[in-house]
């Protein structure tokens, strides 16, 4: 029986924070310039207003997590996702699913602490290339968080007092 300790879990978002507010700045431009033409515009005045609330990135527009998780020494990732036919900008009503493991992202038996977030940060990369699944190639997957601390962790103290749990 695979015993699951999670150690954390990284975003995946349809694109990043600054794509986003890109296709969304246009979006906004685009019905401004609409509103210009109605009537309660040209009669009355009456501006456009955009409701920015709706448009939070960083905690609303999340569509799966890849969830790292120790079993015995070993690194393990799982890939969760939103039950969705088609994911875009503005997914609504999200109910994430278990997909599969990924992969094994170190074994940390004979490693030191860099060489373990070293393999973490590579099988990072390989999943933002796509390596291990495609899907993840055209996603963005967010580890800012987990690069400003990595260099902070030791992750091999944190393997070792999970595992006396």
């Amino acid at each position: 029986m695979i015993v699951r300790k999670p150690i954390f879990s990284i975003p995946i978002y349809v694109c990043s924070y600054s794509d986003f507010y890109k296709k969304i700045d246009k979006k906004r431009l685009k019905a401004e310039a609409n509103h210009k033409e109605r009537i309660a515009y040209k009669k009355y005045g009456i501006e456009y207003a955009h409701r920015h609330e709706r448009d939070e990135w960083k905690f609303d527009k999340i569509i799966g997590w890849i969830v790292l998780y120790l079993n015995g020494k070993t690194i393990k990732a799982d890939y969760w996702l939103i039950n969705a036919k088609r994911i875009g900008l503005n997914s609504r009503n999200k109910k994430f699913e278990y997909k599969h493991k990924i992969a094994d992202v170190s074994t940390t038996h004979n490693k030191n602490n860099k060489e373990i977030i070293d393999d973490i940060k590579s099988f990072f990369n390989n999943c933002q290339q796509g390596k291990y699944i495609k899907k993840l190639k055209n996603h963005y997957i967010d580890t800012s968080e987990f690069y400003q601390l990595a260099e902070f962790m030791n992750i091999k103290a944190l393997i070792e007092y999970i595992n006396t749990e």
